[in-house]
């Protein structure tokens, strides 16, 4: 599966990438919210608690086009607007989808 990762910070880009690779899928990431999606994308992964990519432009550019999860701080996410939530398929922490992919990856739905 081709996933794209939404993410301009370089720790969580490689993180996320090492781990989608891992798992035996193909990383292809992304550093501006006006990126398209890669042809054949069936994923993406959007860092939504980053304080330089606007996540709510990526969310409105990616609308039905793919399964997005969403991720971020756990207390980010706590004040994060449900409308940015919503726009997501699944929403999950920082600290689950860099320690447990696997486990989040089995929630996708393709």
């Amino acid at each position: 599966m081709k996933v794209a990762v939404y993410e301009d910070n370089l720790f969580w880009s490689s993180r996320l990438a090492g781990a989608i690779r891992a798992t035996g899928h193909e990383a292809i990431v992304l550093r501006v919210p006006s990126a398209p999606l890669p042809d054949g994308s069936e994923l993406a992964i959007v860092n939504l608690t980053s304080p330089t990519m606007n996540a709510a432009e990526v969310l409105e550019n990616l609308r039905t086009r793919v399964f997005i999860i969403g991720h971020g701080g756990h207390k980010e996410l706590a004040d994060l607007s449900d409308t940015i939530k919503a726009a997501c398929d699944l929403v999950t922490t920082n600290g689950t989808i860099s320690m447990r992919f696997e486990s989040v990856l089995a929630q996708v739905t393709v």
